[in-house]
């Protein structure tokens, strides 16, 4: 049997533990838990009382999918963009480049199911203080696979500093079947010795959620160390006695690590979420609602108090509509029987906990105007309106946070594109003109070609609620009415959309790029009406020319001029007007 304290641990191994042993001194395994069971509405885990169903009301889950759902009322989207490129010659290629990049990152979104993954990571961020998205290249399907990981797993060489890009060091554990773990070392050629050294352990206890102990197959985990040589991305991967892979160039210059904290804290790299802060109160909350239904129980169901001596059938007692026997005359009952009449609880106690859950949502900006749960004929359309709006400016701050994230996952695709990829192969698409439906068709893209759009390339993350989506076509639609679109008032808007702020609700990009094909129309209407002009000058000469030849042949002749234009010049002029269509 191998002796694991005669086998060298892995330098991954090492810091591993040493990271294990930071997470404790901060109580993050037990504080992640504890938070997902607050959300989840596991509130009372642990809890043993006789007799009585614990009882709660989940406020923290309201609070926390009011403000998931506020962040995430956008549409994200990534668009790569070229607009400072400074190669005019290179310039065309670029804006074709970004296009085919675009597309290429909208597929990369859809297949990634990109939406549900930044979804969980707000939700990540508002329970637990962080979420986190992990990039990593499929060598065999030769793609970009995104994967959410545990804040727990997941460890920064800097645990003061935010700052993903600047960490000295960042490791990653996942947990994978021994058996997978075996094949995988078989093919990178490692010996038997080694294969067998690939041992379950009981690394499983580090693992999220009161379930995440329990695993089906005997499990290992394996630590992924990433760090930076000359700015250059460099990878390992080992278990605790196994090095699968040492010392990889990747040739990226980014962390594939995406993050969002919901809320900085100085000189913590994980920030702080809402949870932590509202456990105290759902606490008070949850006992102010057992006190109550155990009051209650006792209300509704008062003991008995029974002269034993004088019942018969004292079975019937707790009998609904059951008949009670006594011994002499039933005159006063009272003799035999009564019924406790237990205090009542004091309207305090209900207005306490009702006091408590308002003040919890408001103080978070989620009472029940922000939330919409409020009777209209309580206050106006615009009242409740304003009062959402404002609300809502409170999670700038958070919809800025996700915004960074997004920004960060667009950074990592492309890199990882750049220095992954032997060149690529872009799909591009084009509508047929005989059916008019898009047709998609690939194009090589070289490697050098990503490179040095990526030496200049703009990245830009654009939110787009229903609304503003709204907003954007009303405002288009107001402009096309009222002829701002027009050649007389196209400078005079283009002027205004350019004076437009960047975040403006109106569609400042789209009006800029109107304006510019209104001008590209109407350059080409001026050119097509120079060149029209031309041709009729032209045909003009050519008329009279021929008319003055015929004047000339004509001369003594007594022919009439009208059949000398309709025999010759005509016939000239509609050769040439012929010939200007054509052109």
């Amino acid at each position: 049997m191998l002796d694991l304290k005669e086998v060298q641990k892995t330098r991954e191994w090492e810091l591993y533990q040493k990271a294990i042993q930071h997470m404790y001194l901060f109580n993050f395994y037990e504080d992640t838990n504890k938070n997902y069971r607050f959300y989840n509405g596991d509130q009372w885990a642990g809890l043993k009382i006789k007799d009585v169903e614990p009882v709660q009301l989940n406020f923290i889950q309201t609070i926390i999918d009011y403000k998931v759902a506020v962040i995430n009322q956008n549409n994200w989207g990534i668009v790569y963009s070229s607009e400072n490129f400074e190669d005019e010659k290179f310039k065309p290629v670029a804006d074709k480049l970004c296009r085919l990049l675009n597309l290429k990152a909208n597929r990369i979104w859809k297949r990634s199911k990109m939406d549900t993954l930044i979804r969980q990571l707000t939700i990540d961020s508002a329970v637990n203080d962080e979420g986190v998205i992990y990039s990593y290249w499929d060598k065999e399907k030769e793609e970009i696979k995104n994967e959410l990981i545990e804040k727990t797993d997941i460890f920064y060489g800097n645990e003061n500093s935010s700052d993903i890009q600047s960490q000295p060091y960042i490791l990653i554990r996942q947990r994978v079947p021994v058996v997978t773990v075996r094949e995988m070392a078989k093919n990178r050629g490692l010996s038997e010795e080694k294969v067998n050294q690939i041992l379950g352990d009981n690394d499983n206890l580090y693992n999220v959620g009161d379930n995440g102990e329990y695993e089906k197959d005997e499990a290992c985990t394996i630590v992924i160390k990433m760090w930076k040589e000359d700015e250059i991305v460099h990878f390992s991967k080992a278990t605790q006695l196994v090095q699968l892979e040492e010392d990889i160039n990747t040739g990226m210059k980014r962390y594939p690590i995406a993050h969002m904290v919901w809320s900085e804290k100085k000189g913590c790299a994980r920030g702080e979420g809402v949870v932590r802060n509202l456990i105290p109160n759902q606490i008070e909350v949850n006992k102010i609602l057992m006190r109550r239904a155990v009051v209650t129980k006792n209300t509704a169901y008062p003991q008995k108090v029974v002269n034993i001596d004088n019942v018969q059938n004292p079975q019937e007692l707790n009998r609904v509509g059951g008949i009670i026997k006594v011994t002499g005359t039933t005159e006063s009952v009272s003799n035999v029987f009564q019924m406790t009449n237990p205090a009542q609880m004091s309207t305090d106690v209900d207005r306490l906990q009702s006091d408590l859950i308002d003040l919890s949502r408001n103080l978070q900006n989620a009472g029940d105007i922000s939330t919409g749960s409020i009777n209209p004929e309580d206050a106006s359309g615009k009242a409740i309106l304003a009062v959402q709006n404002a609300s809502r400016q409170t999670l700038n701050n958070q919809v800025q946070q996700l915004k960074d994230c997004i920004e960060q996952i667009a950074l990592n695709w492309i890199d990882e594109i750049i220095n992954y990829s032997n060149g690529m192969i872009l799909q591009d698409e084009e509508t047929d003109p005989r059916t008019g439906k898009k047709q998609l068709y690939n194009i090589k893209v070289d490697k050098a070609s990503i490179k040095k759009l990526k030496a200049s390339v703009t990245i830009e993350v654009t939110p787009m609620s229903a609304y503003d989506q709204y907003a954007q076509e009303l405002s288009l639609e107001n402009l096309l009415k009222e002829g701002w679109f027009s050649p007389e008032k196209i400078d005079q808007l283009q002027l205004y959309a350019e004076s437009l702020p960047e975040k403006s609700t109106m569609p400042k990009q789209k009006i800029l790029d109107i304006c510019k094909k209104v001008k590209e129309q109407q350059l080409y209407i001026q050119q097509l009406q120079a060149q029209t002009n031309l041709m009729t000058q032209q045909a003009n000469q050519y008329i009279d020319m021929q008319a003055q030849q015929v004047g000339e042949n004509a001369a003594g002749m007594n022919i009439d001029d009208d059949e000398i234009l309709k025999d010759a010049d005509r016939q000239a002029y509609e050769d040439a007007l012929a010939e200007f269509e054509n052109e």
